[in-house]
């Protein structure tokens, strides 16, 4: 091997690292949104569809951006089912 492949397989594998680390960080970040809307959700006095907003957040964390958009088509789209707190009086 010459000082050109080598140096081309160490800068090969610190993309990888990069581009890991990367995404690793988007989920984390995307985790905590969810997390704080769970949060938010609960503190208005409605229910968490399933499970709990820690369980929502892990489930983000492993499942990516998929698992964040069912997050929010269940607790943030008209999908979502009305408590007696969202229920506006009819008169």
């Amino acid at each position: 091997m010459n000082a050109y492949s080598n140096t081309y397989f160490f800068f090969q594998d610190a993309w990888m690292v990069v581009t890991f680390i990367a995404f690793l960080f988007v989920r984390g970040v995307f985790a905590l949104a969810v997390l704080s809307d769970a949060v938010k959700i609960q503190a208005a006095g409605k229910q968490m569809v399933f499970v709990s907003g820690k369980m929502w957040a892990i489930a983000v964390f492993i499942g990516g951006v998929l698992i964040a958009v069912a997050y929010w088509v269940i607790h943030h789209s008209t999908l979502r089912p009305r408590s007696s707190s969202d229920s506006a009086p009819l008169d």
